[in-house]
């Protein structure tokens, strides 16, 4: 089977991640080769059962690989331990869960890692780089110094969740941005709510709370494009700082208080 450029995405590695990633590109209508050594075989059948095609070898040795055709890839992922020499250890399925929850061989593991990306690189300078990493300082640094696409760490990928749901509802997930935790929340306007029917732009402040998008029955409208006035019913998507938040929630719940009646004869 022969893939374009445009098509194939090449994933170094057969574990957990390797095969999640693998499967949802496959469903995407990806082609997708996947290089590991010495594989766990179940790994490999599961493989197989997304679409994926395997071929075995290492990380390291993508350049001599011709049945992996680097050289015609779109993207090349590195999820981690098929690029360390160190094998994989298929004695027990508890060896296994402990393989994909770990980085093999610390730094070096990772320096292999960045090895492979830039090899990747080298022979294939239209491919994109995405690689696996456990430093969150040396993904900055392989994003910025070695013009690697996309670096992730699982512990970096996993605060924004946690931090979220530790926050409560509303909080979707949590954006870095200039040295500053940014919250991405959603804010649901009640009818009668001190929010129903006040100007959507009222929400902004400068520096401190955005208002992306507002949701209205079946239907968002993205910023610029947002309605003029909110009402009840609509869902706000909004970024914004942390101290931003917690009073916008308590306005929002606070409920609108009805008017006062006129005194007999308008006084």
């Amino acid at each position: 089977m022969i893939f374009t450029v445009a098509e194939m995405t090449i994933i170094c590695g057969l574990e957990r991640l390797s095969l999640r990633i693998g499967s949802a590109l496959v469903q995407l209508g990806e082609n997708v080769i996947i290089v590991a050594v010495s594989p766990n075989p179940d790994r490999v059948r599961e493989a197989a059962a997304t679409g994926a095609t395997f071929v075995e070898g290492r990380g390291a040795d993508l350049p001599r690989l011709s049945a992996a055709r680097l050289s015609c890839a779109r993207c090349l992922v590195l999820t981690g331990l098929e690029c360390s020499d160190r094998r994989p250890d298929h004695r027990s399925p508890r060896n296994a869960t402990r393989a994909d929850a770990q980085p093999r061989g610390g730094r070096s593991g990772q320096r292999r890692l960045l090895e492979a990306a830039l090899t990747g690189r080298e022979l294939n300078p239209r491919a994109r780089i995405v690689s696996r990493l456990f430093d969150q300082e040396l993904v900055r640094r392989a994003q910025e110094q070695l013009g690697i696409h996309a670096c992730y760490s699982v512990s970096g990928l996993a605060t924004p969740a946690f931090v979220a749901a530790a926050l409560g509802d509303g909080v979707l997930s949590t954006i870095e941005a200039a040295g500053h935790t940014w919250l991405l929340g959603q804010l649901s306007v009640d009818a009668g709510s001190p929010f129903d029917g006040s100007p959507t732009a009222a929400l902004e402040e400068p520096g401190a709370l955005h208002v992306l998008a507002v949701r209205e029955s079946n239907s968002e409208s993205w910023r610029p494009m947002w309605p003029e006035r909110l009402s009840g019913g609509n869902d706000v998507l909004i970024v914004c700082r942390r101290e931003r938040w917690e009073p916008l929630c308590g306005v929002a719940l606070r409920e609108r208080r009805p008017p006062k009646p006129e005194a007999p004869g308008g006084a």
